[in-house]
């Protein structure tokens, strides 16, 4: 609060001017001009006890200070007491957003699509205790994160936060919130799951318990309005789970598909038997949801109960989201684990297409002691995974971590491990195999920007196949293009005598490699590694620049070698097969200063330029821009982000220094770091 402080002075020759005093020291500067006051803000001081005086001067310099004043401060430091925050009257494109204080106070809200906000509304100055503020212009269908702030006529601010809402779908649709205290729908089968509309929004809100109901959609949603199935985190960022182990089906599904289809997974996207035959689910997108339990387990005699409340066991190909037929599918942060398979797609018709798989975990599915199921089986007219974080497949499985017969493949960004196989690109199946073979996609395969990470102990000696696995009349026979990827490659002789990158099926498969970082070395600190080689026994491979460890043969020792390696005069290297990763022990495969991977990439060639950049990198199952900072892009999946600012160092401490009370002291301390350097006085 401003108060002002005033005094009168005279003199026989005259006032020259008056300067006021707070606890000794000058408040203000010298008043020349009568009446003679200043301005004290006295929030500037601690509350309590303050002496103010006033020293009077005249020309001659002769100067006389006044009685001392005692003034005690007692200011409002307390800000107000923010309570009952509400987001209301949500609709597609607005919300209001109300709140308690327990004073009267100014009225501001904070909004965005993170806890950053980035949007504020405009100040409400009218001081009240029950507040109201309409946010307008929103998305619809989407999670806000908000804050509410309130400001006392003391200046006090009080802030709460972080809350959140969502938005509704477009005016027509309907949201349906699953588990949500006080919703009339708290069980997966409390909605009809084959009634959903064009634009609909189900949402699973986290509980402790999993959800242990199986779910079978058949529904179209389109592309201006695709069907929503999103999951809503609990308190730490928990998934919703869907656990199909000991699951009910509900009766509304005893009309899907046919009759064997509810032994394929925990959720099964299909056709019910009273659509008609061609009937293909559509523009469906499955978000931040854990689907797991669809597992053939041999320890329990039943796995589920069907939708005739009959004990059914799962088939050992089930998995966690099997989809037998569906156009534009999105699977999106999600986990997909503890199943037969992890994610199937089946294009038996080729009616799955333009799948997108995006930003999920899936790993630990398989069947001990055999190799036909795999975290992820598709087959699909057009499928994308990115951002991926692909782990091993269950102990004992033989399956790989990412299976493919796709047409139209792209696999890039991702963070993918070595099991039986890290990549298996094999030939179609299904009925429309003879037209799909000839379509000019299935013969390129585009792999970009992945961490390939394999270990010995658990990983894979030919981490990825590229051609056919049961009928080479059918085989890719094309071109798999490699590039900007980092392959890890460790393990111990002791336990596998080689290693292969590439297991290419006949010569007629060629593997065009540029760009990308091929380290490989022992597992365990000291031991002898493995026999790594590029290729298996077939194929051609063309190297183009890339980093490889030195101890890289071209071919796997005693084989066949119907093929050719070629441009190993290309590849970058060192004796001491410094990988340049930031921490090879951690796992950390950023680029360190001085790297011999930085500014070494050369330009995307036909047919990439333009349609298969390199735009992102893999950071935590999410893609980040990835910006070329040199004359050139880095060879591997990260680019080099320049050296860290180093943390600034006191090169001289402040002095010790006796000041008199009244008395101003100037301190001096000196560091060095990276400009530009701020300070803070404690």
């Amino acid at each position: 609060t401003n108060v002002t402080v005033s005094a009168n002075a005279a003199d026989n020759v005259g006032v020259a001017g008056v300067q006021f005093l707070l606890n000794g020291a000058n408040l203000g500067v010298e008043d020349t001009v009568a009446p003679y006051s200043t301005s004290w803000n006295t929030t500037t001081v601690a509350n309590g006890s303050h002496i103010l005086t006033a020293r009077a001067r005249d020309a001659a310099t002769n100067t006389t200070t006044s009685v001392a004043l005692t003034v005690t401060v007692s200011n409002d430091r307390t800000p107000p007491v923010i309570s009952a925050v509400t987001a209301t009257r949500i609709t597609a494109t607005g919300a209001t957003i109300t709140w308690v204080t327990d004073e009267p106070a100014d009225s501001q809200v904070d909004y965005g699509l993170t806890a950053s906000y980035g949007s504020t509304t405009p100040l409400d100055s009218n001081r009240v205790t029950s507040h109201s503020v309409t946010l307008t212009g929103l998305t619809p269908s989407t999670l806000y994160h908000y804050r509410v702030k309130s400001r006392d006529a003391a200046g006090n601010l009080a802030t709460l936060a972080d809350f959140m809402f969502m938005t509704l779908n477009q005016p027509g649709t309907s949201v349906y919130e699953i588990g949500k205290p006080g919703s009339p729908y708290q069980n997966l089968s409390d909605i009809n799951w084959n009634a959903l509309l064009p634009g609909d929004v189900v949402r699973i809100y986290w509980r402790p318990t999993p959800y242990r109901e199986k779910i079978l959609i058949s529904a179209r949603g389109t592309a201006a309005q695709p069907i929503r199935i999103e999951g809503v985190p609990g308190p730490n960022g928990e998934l919703p789970v869907i656990n199909g182990q000991q699951a009910t089906t509900h009766p509304q599904f005893a009309d899907f598909s046919v009759p064997w289809a509810q032994v394929l997974g925990t959720v099964v996207v299909g056709r019910s038997l009273s659509q008609p035959w061609d009937h293909v689910p559509a523009y469906l997108t499955f978000e931040g949801i854990e689907f797991r339990g669809a597992y053939a387990d041999p320890s329990q005699a039943t796995h589920f109960r069907d939708s005739g409340d009959v004990a059914r066991r799962y088939d050992n190909g089930a998995a966690a989201l099997y989809i037998l037929r569906g156009d534009h599918m999105t699977v999106k942060k999600s986990i997909l684990t503890d199943s037969g398979n992890g994610l199937f797609v089946n294009s038996n018709n080729w009616e799955s297409s333009a799948i997108l798989v995006s930003g999920n975990h899936i790993y630990g599915n398989g069947i001990p002691g055999s190799y036909l199921e795999h975290n992820v089986y598709t087959e699909a007219d057009g499928i994308v995974f990115e951002y991926n974080r692909l782990g091993l497949t269950r102990p004992g499985s033989g399956g790989s971590t990412l299976k493919d017969r796709s047409v139209g493949l792209v696999v890039r960004y991702n963070y993918i491990m070595g099991s039986a196989r890290a990549c298996d690109f094999v030939e179609l199946q299904g009925s429309a195999i003879e037209h799909r073979v000839n379509d000019p996609r299935y013969r390129t395969t585009f792999v970009y920007g992945n961490i390939i990470d394999n270990r010995g102990s658990s990983g894979s000696i030919n981490l990825i196949h590229y051609g056919f696995d049961g009928r080479p009349a059918y085989s890719r026979q094309g071109t798999l293009y490699f590039y900007n990827n980092t392959v890890v490659m460790r393990s111990d002789l002791s336990r596998a005598w080689r290693t292969q990158l590439f297991d290419v099926s006949t010569r007629n498969e060629t593997v065009g490699a540029f760009n990308n970082i091929v380290y490989a070395g022992p597992e365990t600190p000291g031991a002898t590694p493995t026999n790594f080689a590029f290729m298996r026994d077939a194929g051609v491979l063309n190297l183009g620049v890339n980093w490889a460890s030195p101890i890289i043969a071209d071919w796997a020792d005693n084989s066949r070698r119907d093929g050719a390696v070629n441009g190993r005069i290309n590849l970058i290297s060192n004796p001491g097969n410094d990988s340049g990763f930031l921490s090879l022990t951690a796992g950390d495969y950023h680029l360190a200063e001085g790297s011999q991977a930085i500014d070494r990439g050369v330009i995307m060639p036909p047919p990439i330029a333009g349609v298969h950049d390199v735009l992102y990198q893999y950071e935590n199952q999410s893609g980040v821009p990835r910006t070329v900072r040199g004359a050139a892009i880095d060879l591997g999946a990260y680019e080099f982000a320049g050296t860290p600012p180093q943390a600034p160092t006191i090169t001289q401490q402040p002095a010790s220094q006796t000041v008199t009370a009244g008395r101003s002291a100037t301190f001096s301390v000196v560091a060095m770091g990276t400009a530009p350097l701020s300070y803070q006085w404690q």
